[in-house]
């Protein structure tokens, strides 16, 4: 068992501004400029973490950039701020570090972290990272397909009669997750700009499952017919495409794709995945961190430290099936479990999917 430290940012300047009350008074360009010159610093301690089988604590280090700075400024600066914060992490005694938000994302690009942090103006920052690192996508693909099966429950369509369509089976979660949903859906269609790269995809689920799936370059058709959409992909959607009462389960597309249809749609629900039940008596030592769940990112962090994940013994930052298979066995193991349904404005709540099922009207 280790310590565990997760690398967070705020996402918009409204963060901030809730933080730092100065920044209320500030342009928003003013704020995010200031932020480029703040390093990553400390801000909560999480203790109490503990299972049957193992206990860690560990602490959470802000990188204080905004998503859109993450996504827009130089790699070489945002790669920097990432392994400086790691590296704060490390000092606190933590073996294993998360990467939370946009950072996620970014080191889901590279094969190794290492080929990442390299690209840092200050690289002996990233010389002494002696950690394990994770993106946290395996758990976060795992909890997303526990999200899907009880939010389409919820609505009153299980999965084994279930039509699911996933667009984006290019991307390593998008293809993870149809793989995982093949073994329980009735139909499955993957869609792509390019069918025929789908093609290889559709010949491991129908080796591992059984079933075939249908390969579409239709998106608003392949939509129209589903029952649950799990989108991945970079393009937009058509809001009307959706079928009356299905669900609509946004994985990693941009997040105004999932607002727009919940502004649009009242008669389909729409998730972005799930948070997850944190185990023991977990206390916050500072910040509005809520200690009874967190971001499944995060719970893998926690999960590999309990389990004693230290450098070498396989950072989390590819997604595939196996590790997605590995790392929810472990979380059941452990006691982490679904804690309730994400949506664009928050946790779902009861009377919100009582709308969509009063809105779709009668299966």
């Amino acid at each position: 068992m280790s310590d565990f430290g997760f690398v967070t940012h705020p996402l918009t300047v409204a963060d901030i501004r809730d933080h730092y009350p100065l920044a209320r008074h500030l342009p928003p360009s003013w704020v995010e400029a200031a932020c480029r010159t703040v390093l990553p610093i400390r801000t909560v301690r999480l203790t109490g973490i503990r299972s049957r089988f193992g206990a860690t604590d560990g602490w959470l280090v802000t990188c204080v950039l905004t998503s859109r700075q993450m996504e827009m400024l130089p790699r070489r600066f945002v790669a920097d701020r990432i392994a400086r914060a790691t590296l704060i992490a490390q000092r606190l005694g933590a073996g294993v570090v998360g990467l939370g938000g946009i950072a996620s994302t970014i080191g889901a690009e590279c094969p190794r972290i290492g080929d990442m942090l390299s690209v840092a103006p200050r690289s002996t920052s990233a010389k002494r990272l002696r950690v394990a690192i994770t993106t946290g996508e395996n758990y976060n693909a795992a909890v997303t397909l526990d999200a899907a099966r009880m939010a389409s429950g919820l609505i009153g369509k299980t999965l084994p009669f279930a039509e699911v369509t996933v667009v984006g089976g290019e991307r390593p979660a998008g293809a993870a997750l149809a793989r995982l949903l093949a073994r329980e859906a009735c139909g499955l269609t993957l869609v792509a700009e390019n069918p025929v790269s789908m093609r290889h995809l559709s010949a491991v689920i129908s080796r591992e499952t059984g079933l075939v799936p249908r390969i579409s370059g239709d998106m608003g058709r392949a939509i129209h017919c589903a029952d649950i959409v799990l989108f991945d992909g970079g393009g937009r959607v058509d809001p009307d495409a959706a079928r009356p009462g299905a669900v609509f389960c946004r994985i990693g597309a941009p997040y105004g794709i999932s607002r727009d249809m919940s502004d649009t749609r009242k008669d389909v629900l729409v998730i972005e995945g799930g948070l997850v039940e944190i185990p023991g008596d977990v206390r916050c030592a500072a910040g509005r961190f809520d200690p009874r769940s967190c971001d499944p990112r995060l719970a893998e962090a926690m999960i590999m430290a309990m389990e004693g994940k230290s450098e070498g013994s396989g950072a989390g930052i590819g997604v595939n099936i196996e590790r997605v298979d590995e790392m929810s066995g472990l979380a059941t193991r452990h006691g982490f479990r679904l804690a309730g349904l994400m949506g664009p404005g928050g946790m779902v709540t009861g009377a919100q999917i009582a709308e969509v099922k009063r809105a779709a009207g009668p299966p």
